[in-house]
Order: structure tokens, then sequence, then C-alpha cells
């Protein structure tokens, strides 16, 4: 199976290079703006409109204004043949006149001149309709149609004598439409009539960066030819595609210079640090096919790939090599190839999935580079991960014996330097983050984005030059604009598109517009158009009659033929409807270049030449239109800036919460997905501000840092709070060779991402400067910060024997202390209110007083949710005859505890809460009682309030004591109890000690058990005739009752806390894993302690695991000696490095086979005889026998064969954790044994045995041997 396993390796890393090494020749690589902004989904009209310009190209022959149309005509056609034949119709659609033939023209303007006539042509015309005048006009005509100029418009003459159509024909010259048409036979000529403008559309995708650089070359050639053929005839041109080329050729050239440059770095420091061709060799190989695995999958996907995203290849570079650094880094320490892979496979895998999530998240970027650059480093992350873990290892084995790294390396002592974990230089270096955090906080929304798109492509001076020169205008005096006018359907974009061609023609924009080419003349709203022709039927109802008889009239007196003028005569019969399209519109290919239409919307587009300086007022007037959008190149870029923002915070928003989620997902703690995500956060956030303080600016390219940083940032962070965990964990300093692998990884990073300074391509150059200012700080962060919270969270407090903080423990502390504050003040206030009531005695007023502090405590009480309360022995509680309190004190929680008992109630306080600030005034009111003033001065206050019915509440310890140990009991209470003669009510305190214990602000979960004893009479003989005598024998009896409280088996569930806070972030496994085990062991384990009982004892826990039941019996009996032994390695460090570990407990990693204890009270065989063979198991036991003191027991429990109906469920049990999950190591098979076998053991070496307990579920049992 293992043969089969590599030979599926091997074909797969074969069939990858191949793949790989072949799309390198194949895939399409191209660039233009286009494909580098964000699509413009929210903008009218714009991708339309890129679409439809993104094939044309633009050709323009110099000649002279005196020329001929035939002579323009044979230089174009002989233009054209010569572009075809080189190019292979490279270039199709050509065109250099308008498609609209003036008699069309003309014709459709005669059909439908009501649509073109207003009031004052009216005015004009009706003066013209005198027979004066109409004979005078076809007198003119006749002798027109004499003459030679005649022989052209006979036609018109004679269809349109009283000369209506050139009133509207000269509207639309005024609209920029029929002047070329007319007077030029629809060439397309320049203003000054010395060029010659030829149009075309390419035939392949402009994608094609092949055939793009192809017909570059192409026509270059022609350029150059025909300017030897033709020198007085200057030939240029431009197009969309050209740019695309330049870009991707100047691309194509940084590449190979900024990977040259970053290679050889990164080749002369793996040499320098390593000192091994060898290890420079396997070291490139995971990137290598990394990314070939990246373009083979996208040729395969797509077979396109963005020339800027290839050319961020540098930075791609950057991160697969940052996966090599940590492997060798580790590897250089370990000396093993398998136990490196195993070491890092955790925070590289977890880094390798949260990078690869960020950068998926590029995906949903509407720029095409991002998302190639997205799809491109995602896999190429996925395919270097694969090749260093399951690849790269046993390619390393057969020289792993040969490497002798040099130890006295300067870099190595350099980076051992860097102290991230120095505690000296924490809480100055916090403060410092702190503030620059809020400096760079405030500065960070003046971030700016480039808003000139020049500054973003490649674009050669050259091609400006051209660009300028086939626009048609003087570029210092006029401005091109197009306008959208853009509605989903099409009848209201034609109103659209009216309402903004009469904005046009107002009195406010028409000095401003030199030219104008629009579609309003033709598509004119149905309402307008029959407006219209209402007034031509208007003002010819009352007129025809007449003009038609006048018209014959004087058609015969100027010998005209009688029906010579039929046609005109129809016209003005003929009943005008409004039509919905114009036919001429659909007709002309010229005129659709302004019409789009698709499922979703219709775009009517307008283009002016106005007056450069009159832009803003054009702008300001055409914004009140709805629907109407002015896209000059300075809106585009506005816009597009903002949808660059929009997109800019949303990939932010996506991979930030990929990469947290996948973190909670990892580590299954919020707390150390904060550790490793908070650095990451502050890291942007300095990012920000001081990419605003220096003005580095963001743009659509380099906003492929934002995921590069977060990607880079959390593997940093992984990697980080991986090193910390381990020493925590289990003690393993894995951190300084994880902060190696780090600094050689920014280090590699910031010089393949910082030589694109030296690339040409702009884009490229503006990711350099934000990269390496975001690679310095993510390291820094992650170096300074992270430590400081996994100091402040765990280890400051491990250190000092106290279980890691969670978040919500820490908020509900804070909100607990702030309850408490506040319920001390509305005590104050309450207490003043019960004061200021008049006609009530003041004693009446104090035991309301009181009444208030114990409804108060009993509040602040029920608000520790953390902790479940359980109270016992309250029948012994009598307040109706008074009597002194005594408790132990461990928290300032049990001032809290006792008032919450009764109104009757007055505590001997310390002097600090006798004079505190905050509540002091009331509780000297409420009468209590100054300790630190001594006993003998509060006698007589203490005699005078048992007389009003009050008890006295008393800590005899004197202080709060610490870990939950009584301390010496001082002798004031019974000196009291035995003057006053007043009893003594013991009170234990338990739980509360732990949950918020001295010296601590962390408010733990747990149970606060308060157990009533019963009264100890002040004359009662036990306890001695005077006041110190009996302070001795209630000392004594207290600590007892104490303890003897502590060993009932429902206190078991006090260790539960405290045994998880001893997993709690090793990891989410570990900590699962007990919590499984405390809810079926947690009566066995009680059952092991209550069968060992009290005392100073040696127990032995052989197979102890993680050391769950070893601590547990330590935290049960602090005076126990324990001694826990387990073969797992792994399970003995982290039981060793658990912060309940202390002189009392000691684990060994030995093999329980061949151990042997000595000097035991008590040995615990729990789950591990079946571990063993038959022989290994009568050994051991034989070996625990002769360990165990006289009046030893041995405990064992295990899982009996022959309980055949239970031990299957055993059996699926414990295959599940050693073959499946493999929590639990074993070196062959499992060995059940049955209770005959035991009996007769025992029987054999003259020990009792007996079954103590047999589980419901499995076939375990629970044996004392004796």
């Amino acid at each position: 199976m293992r043969r089969l396993h590599q030979l599926f390796l091997f074909f797969f890393v074969l069939m990858v290079i191949i793949g790989g090494s072949f799309s390198i020749f194949k895939i399409n690589i191209g660039e233009n703006l286009d494909e580098t902004i964000p699509g413009a989904t929210g903008e009218q009209g714009l991708s339309a409109l890129i679409t439809q310009n993104k094939k044309s190209i633009a050709f323009a022959i110099s000649g002279d204004a005196s020329w001929l149309p035939e002579q323009y005509e044979s230089l174009a056609d002989e233009l054209i043949l010569q572009i075809d034949s080189l190019t292979r119709r490279s270039i199709a659609n050509w065109s250099y006149r308008s498609d609209i033939d003036s008699d069309d023209f003309a014709e459709y303007f005669y059909h439908h001149l009501p649509l073109y006539l207003d009031s004052l042509d009216y005015v004009n015309i009706d003066h013209e309709l005198t027979a004066e005048n109409i004979q005078k006009k076809l007198a003119d005509n006749k002798r027109m149609l004499l003459s030679p100029e005649g022989f052209g418009i006979k036609k018109w003459l004679i269809a349109d004598p009283l000369h209506l159509l050139p009133i509207a024909l000269n509207k639309a010259k005024s609209t920029g439409h029929g002047s070329t048409t007319l007077n030029s036979q629809g060439l397309f000529l320049s203003k000054t009539g010395d060029q010659i403008f030829l149009y075309g559309e390419l035939t392949h995708d402009i994608s094609d960066s092949k055939q793009n650089h192809l017909l570059a070359e192409q026509l270059a050639a022609i350029q150059s030819e025909w300017q030897e053929s033709h020198p007085y005839n200057p030939l240029s041109y431009f197009g969309t595609f050209l740019i695309a080329d330049a870009n991707a050729t100047q691309i194509k050239k940084d590449i190979a210079v900024t990977v040259t440059i970053a290679v050889i770095f990164i080749i002369a420091l793996l040499l320098y640090y390593y000192r091994s061709p060898v290890i420079l060799l396997l070291f490139l190989l995971p990137g290598a096919f990394g990314v070939l695995f990246a373009l083979g999958t996208i040729y395969l996907i797509q077979n396109q790939l963005s020339g800027l995203a290839m050319g961020a290849s540098a930075v791609i570079f950057g991160i697969v090599a940052d996966y090599s650094f940590h492997f060798f880094a580790q590897f250089k320490h370990t000396r093993h190839a398998v136990h490196t892979r195993n070491q890092i496979l955790f925070p590289l895998s977890t880094s390798a999935v949260t990078t690869i999530m960020a950068f998926l998240s590029l995906l949903f970027a509407q720029s095409q580079a991002l998302h190639d650059f997205g799809l491109l480093t995602s896999l190429s992350l996925a395919g270097t991960l694969f090749f260093v873990l399951m690849i790269l290892p046993y390619l390393l084995k057969p020289f792993q014996a040969k490497f002798n790294f040099d130890r006295t390396n300067r870099l190595d002592q350099w980076m051992e330097k860097i102290d991230i974990q120095d505690q000296h230089v924490a809480k100055p270096m916090l403060w410092t983050i702190i503030m620059a955090t809020i400096l760079f906080a405030y500065f960070a929304s003046d971030v700016e984005f480039e808003d000139d798109l020049n500054k973003l492509n490649f674009y050669p001076e050259s091609l400006k030059k051209d660009e300028r020169a086939l626009q048609n205008i003087d570029p210092d005096l006029e401005k091109r604009l197009t306008i959208v006018a853009n509605h989903a359907d099409l009848k209201e974009a034609i109103q659209t598109n009216f309402l903004l061609d009469n904005k046009l023609k107002s009195d406010e924009l028409a000095s401003a517009i030199h030219s104008q080419a629009s579609l309003a003349l033709f598509l004119i709203p149905e309402s307008e158009q029959q407006k219209r022709i209402t007034r031509w039927n208007n003002f010819w109802n009352s007129r025809k009659k007449k003009t038609i008889l006048t018209l014959q009239e004087a058609a015969a007196a100027t010998g005209f033929n009688a029906q010579a003028f039929s046609s005109f005569i129809e016209l003005l019969n003929s009943a005008h409807e409004p039509t919905s399209f114009n036919e001429l519109v659909s007709e002309s290919e010229t005129l659709q270049k302004l019409f789009i239409q698709n499922e979703n919307s219709s775009t009517l587009i307008t283009s002016v030449v106005c007056n450069v300086e009159q832009v803003g007022l054009i702008k300001s007037e055409l914004n009140q239109l709805s629907h109407v959008t002015v896209l000059d190149e300075s809106g585009i870029v506005s816009r597009l800036i903002e949808a660059v923002r929009a997109d800019f915070n949303y990939l932010l928003l996506f991979a930030s919460m990929a990469v947290f989620i996948a973190m909670l997902i990892v580590y299954g703690s919020l707390e150390l997905t904060l550790i490793s995500f908070l650095p990451m956060v502050i890291s942007w956030v300095w990012i920000l501000g001081l990419s605003a303080l220096l003005e580095i600016k963001f743009n659509f390219i380099n906003i492929i840092i934002a995921t590069f940083i977060f990607g880079l940032g959390d593997d940093f962070s992984i990697f980080i709070t991986d090193g910390l965990r381990e020493k925590y964990k289990s003690g393993q300093k894995v951190l300084s060779h994880y902060k190696t692998g780090i600094i050689l990884s920014a280090i590699s990073t910031i010089v393949g991402t910082g030589v694109l300074i030296f690339a040409r391509h702009p884009a490229l150059r503006s990711i350099a400067a934000l990269s390496v200012l975001g690679i310095v700080i993510i390291a820094f962060v992650a170096f300074f910060v992270q430590p400081i919270f996994f100091r402040f969270f765990i280890t400051a407090r491990v250190q000092k024997g106290k279980p890691p903080m969670t978040l919500l423990g820490l908020l509900i502390g804070g909100l607990n202390f702030i309850c408490f504050a506040m319920g001390c003040l509305l005590s104050i206030l309450l207490c003043y209110g019960v004061r200021l009531i008049p006609f009530i005695s003041a004693e009446i007023k104090k035991y309301w007083v009181h009444i208030v502090i114990q409804r108060i405590c009993q509040i602040q009480m029920a608000l520790i949710v953390t902790v479940k309360r359980r109270d016992f022995g309250f029948e012994n509680l009598d307040f109706d005859k008074p009597s002194i309190l005594i408790a132990n004190h461990t928290t300032f929680k049990d001032i809290l505890t006792l008032l919450r008992l009764h109104p009757k109630l007055v505590l001997m306080v310390n002097e600090w809460v006798y004079h505190s600030p905050l509540f002091g005034k009331i509780i000297r009111y409420a009468d209590f009682l100054p300790a630190f003033e001594g006993m003998e001065k509060n006698l007589d206050q203490v005699r005078a309030l048992t007389k009003k019915g009050y008890s006295v509440g008393i800590f005899p310890e004197g202080t709060r004591s610490v870990e939950g140990k009584i301390g010496r009991f001082h002798k004031g209470a019974f000196y009291l109890a035995k003057e006053l003669q007043l009893d003594i009510t013991p009170v234990l305190l338990h739980g509360l000690g732990y949950a918020l214990p001295k010296n601590d602000f962390y408010l733990k979960n747990g149970f606060v058990d308060v157990t009533v004893l019963p009264r100890i009479a002040w004359n009662d003989p036990s306890v001695g005739p005077d006041y110190r005598t009996m302070a001795k024998a209630v000392s004594k009896a207290f600590k007892k009752a104490h303890k003897d409280r502590l060993m009932k088996p429902d206190m078991a569930g006090h260790a539960y806390d405290p045994l998880l806070g001893s997993f709690r972030y090793k990891d989410p496994v570990t900590e699962w894993y007990f919590r499984i085990k405390w809810k079926f062991e947690k009566e066995n384990y009680e059952q092991y302690n209550q069968l060992i009982g009290t005392g100073a004892k040696k127990v032995y826990d052989l197979g102890c695991g993680m050391g769950y039941l070893s601590h547990f019996l330590l935290l049960r009996e602090s005076e126990r000696t324990i001694v826990g032994v387990d073969f797992d390695e792994e399970k003995i460090a982290l039981a060793q490095h658990s912060y309940l570990t202390n002189n009392k407990i000691t684990f060994e990693a030995e093999d329980v086979s061949l151990y042997k204890p000595t000097s035991a009270d008590a040995i615990i065989l729990a789950d591990v005889l079946h571990y063993l063979s038959e022989e290994q198991q009568v050994n051991v036991l034989n070996q625990c026998l002769a360990g165990l003191n006289e009046n030893g027991i041995l405990l064992i429990r295990d899982g009996l064969a022959d309980v055949s109906e239970k031990h299957a469920w055993t059996e699926k049990s414990e295959k599940w954790s050693t073959k499946i999950i493999k929590f639990n190591k074993t070196s062959g098979d499992l060995h059940f044994f049955s209770q005959t076998f035991l009996e007769d053991w025992a029987s054999q070496n003259g020990r009792s045995i007996t079954l103590i307990s047999q589980s419901e579920q499995s076939s375990n049992a629970l044996f004392l041997v004796q």
C-alpha cells in the first residue's frame, strides 16, 4: 500500500511539472486598464461603452485641405489593401465615410418634415406662402433646372418646390449630422479638411496578448513602409490594444528583471545561512512546484492570465518561499526531515488555510487582475504546501545525516538577540504600541486612492501623442465629453435623451458646446412627435387648399407640368403618425454606435466637444437630470475610485473574516484567535496611518497588498502563537526556530516585493513601497504584540500557579467589579435616604440600613454567574439568639457571603474597609466594628449590639489566606465569646477562594459552598475554660471540619474548573478530550480518592496520560505526593507543564511494563493493563506489589474480556482512541483479561481482591487489591 502511495505521488508530481511547464509557453498573458479596474456594474452605460470601444482602431492620413474627396478615397483604399494583405485581415469593418447615403438622408428628412419644424419655422414658411413668393420660387427653380447645376438636384426641386427640406437639413448640420454626409460625400475628414480618418475593428480578442503584439509589430512595419512611399502623407494610428500590448510587453520585461533580482538575493541568503547547495535546490523546489501547479490549473480553467497578476509573481515567490523558510529553519535544529514536518504541520497547515482563504477573497473583486492574482496565489500556496508536507521530507531524508550547519553563523547570532519575550521590554513596548496605534488610527481615514489612471498604466508618450491627434480636437481649448442617457425601458431612455438634448441647447449651455453628436434628432419621444405632427396639421389645415391652388397656378405660369408637384401635394395631404423607432438609425452602423441596448437597459450616447473651461458648468447642469451621466475621464475615474474603495473595504472585510473564522475553527478558542488576529488588525491600522502620513496612495493594483499582508500576517501570527503555545503546553522551545523562519521569510519577501521598485510599469512599482512598509510592520507587531497578549492571558498567570484567563471570565469579572461599585453607591444612596426619613427612631433606621445592606449583598452574590452557590447546615443558624459567627477568609467576597445571611449581623472589619471612601461612612453608621482597634476597645460596643439582637461576624485569621489554606486563628473572637457569654457559630466557606482569590482580579468558574456547623456553647467544657484554650480547640475542630467537608464526594466538582484550566489553550483536542473524559470518569476519579483516603500518602498513577487523575487526586488532598508515569513523552510533557504541577507531584516518561514503584501507599492502574501483553501484565502487577508499603492498596480498573455483552463497546472505544484518532499510543495489539485472571494472580500472591464497581455501559470494572 505504501509503495502504491509513493507511486501515485511520483506520477502526480511529474504531471504537475510537465503540465505547468507546458502552460508557461501556452497560457495567454495580457493586460489593459479595462482588465485592471473594477467593472462598472453600477455605472450607467460605462461597461457597454468600454466593450464597444475596446476593439476599435483609428488611422489618420494627412493630405491637403484643397484635395478632392476622390484623392482621399484613393489613399484610404490603398492603406486598407496594404493592411489586409500584411496582417491577414486582422482588422475588419473598415469605414472612412458615413454609411448614410446623402439621398437617403434627405429622403428621410423629407418624409418626416413635421418632426423637424418648430414654431419659428412655421412663421417664416407662412411668410413665404404668398402667391408672389411661390411664383418667384418656382421661377428660380426653373432657371436652376435649366442650368448645369440643376442636374444633381432636379429631384428635390420638383419634390420640394417651396424649399422646406433645407430648413430640416440645417438642423441636422447644427447637431453634427449631415455636414460630412452632404458636404464631403460622407468622408470622415478633420475639421481643417487636411486629414482623412479610417476606422476599423480587431478580429481577435483584445485579451489575446500574442495577437496584440503581432499586430502592433505589423502596423509599425506598415507605418514605416508608408512613410517611405508617401513622405508627404504621414500615417498615424491608435487603438486600445496598443496600450494592452505596451503594458504586456513591459510587464514581461519587469518580471524578468525583478524576479531575477529576487531569486539572486534569496539564493545568496540561503547559501550564506545554510552553506549547502543541496538545501538551496530543495528550498526552491516547493515554490517552483506550487507556481507550476497554479499555472497548469489556470491554463485548464481559463487559458488566460492577467499580466499584472503575473507581474506580481515576485510577491507570490516571496510568500511561497515563506513555507520553505519555516521548514528549513526548523530542520536546522531537528536534523530530521519527517520530525520537522510533524512539528510544523499544525502551524504551517493553519497558516496555509487562512492565507489561501484571504487570497481567495480576491475572486470576489470586480477587477480581472485582482481575480487572477487571487487565483494564482491561492493555487501556488496550495501546491507549495502539498510539496512541503508530502514530498520534501522524503526528498531531504537521504541527505539529512550529511548536513553540518554552522552554529556560529552571524545571522543566527543577530536573530538570537531579538528577544520577543523579554519581560523588561514588554510594558514600555506595550504603551508605545498603544500610543502609536491611536496615532495611526487617527490618520488612517486620510489614506488616499490614486485618481490618475495614467499613473497606473504603462503609457508611452508616443501613444499619448497619437491618441490626442486622432481625437480631432484642440486639447488646450476643447474637451470631449461622453454623456449617457440610460434607462431600463427604451421609451424612457429616448425621453431622457430628448431632455438632455434640450438642456444642451438651452441658453445656459449652448454657447459652451462646439459640436454635438446625438440621436436626439432621430429618436424623438412619441409624445413630442405627436405634438409636432399636431402643429404641422394645425398649420396646413387652414392653408393647404389655398397653397396647393396657388402652387398649381404658379406652376402653370412658370411653365411646369400640372402634375409636376404631385409628390409635394401628397406630402401635404399625408396623415403623419409617430414612429416607435427610427428606421434610419436601425439601418446605419454609424448611428448605431450611439445606441446600445441589451436585456436590462437601453443606452443613448451623446458626444459633445465643449470649451474646456465650461466643463464644470456642463456637469453641474446635467447632473440635475435623472438617468443622465457625464463620462469624461475624471468623472469615470472618480466613480471607479469609489468602486475601488468599496472593493477595497469589502476585500479587507472578507479576508479578515475568512482568516478570523478559520483561526477560530482551528484553535477552538476565541482567546487564541484574538491573540493571533489582533496583531493583524493593529498592523493594518499602522499601515493605513503610515501610508497617509507618507502620502503613499492606494490604487487598483496595490490593494493586492491588503490580502497579501493579511496572508503573510496571519502566517507570522500563527507561527508566533504556536511557538508560544508549545512552550506553554510542553516546554518545547520552538519559538526561536519559528522566529528564525519568520525573519528570513520577512527579509526574502521584502526583497521579493521591494525589487518591484525597479519595474518600469507604474502599477507594479506602486506595489513596492506599500509591501515593504506592510511586511516590516507585520513582522514587528507579530514579534512584540502577540507575546504581550499571550503573557497577559496565559503565561504570566501560569508562572504564578494560576489558571489562564478566558475572555468571558475577564469580562464577567470586570462587570462584577462594576456591579460591586454600583451596589456600593446604591447602598449609600438608599442608606442616606433611610437616615433622612423623619419621625423614625435611630435604631429602626439602623436596622433598615442593615436590611438594605443584606439585600444588596444578596443581589451582588447572585450576579456572580460564573459560580454555583450551595448552602448546607443553614438550620444551625439562629439569629434570634446572638452569637459570634466565625468563618475562614480567602476573598473580599466572603464579606458579602456573610452579610447576605441576615440583617441582624455586623462584621468586624480591618482598617481599609472601615475607612473606605466608597462605603466607609455607611458601615460606620451601621455599627461595624474596627478590628484594628483591639477587642478590649470593642467590648462595650459588642455588648450593646448583642443586647439589641445583633450577632457579630469575625474572620479569626485576621486576613485573607492564600491557596485556600486556613491560617492561624487569632484569639479575639473567643475573648468576646467568653467575656460576653456568646456562643460560637462556625461557618465554612469553600470555593470563593478559588473563584476570586487574594491578589487576583480574574473571576473563575466553580462552586461556592457555605456550610454552617452546629453552635459551640461559650461554656462547652470540650473547648476549655478560657478563651486561649477555646481558640486552640475551636481552630483545630474548624480546620478538621473544613478538611472533612472538602473530602466529601459532593466536593469533587470543585476540581473540574482547575483541571479544565490546566488544559485550556493546550490545543482544542486536549481540552475537548478532558471535557469528555470528565463526563464519563468524574465518579471513578472520586471513587479512587475515597479509597485512597486522606493524609500525606505517596500515590502512583501508572499510565497517567496527560495527568487528569494525578492532578485530580492532588486537588482533592494537597498533602499527598503524586507520581504519574506514562511512556507517551508528549503527554508527560503536557502534564509536567501544567500550572497545577508543584513539588508535590512529578511526572516521568517511562515504560510502565519496566517501571518499579517504591514506598507507595497507593498505586493506580486505570485503563492501562490491556495495552500490555499477558506476560507484561503479570510483571507490572508483581512490581506494583513489590513497591507497596505495608497496608498499601492497588487499584486496578480495566475492561473485562469475560463480560461479553458489554465488552464489545469497550473494544470499539479503545479502537477509536488508538487506531482512528490515535489519541492513545500503543505499540501492539490490545490484551484484555478476565476477572478470573486477576483473582488467580491475587490468590497466588496472598492478596485479597475486591470488586468495587462495575460500569453499566462498558466492561470496565474497578478492583481493590490489599
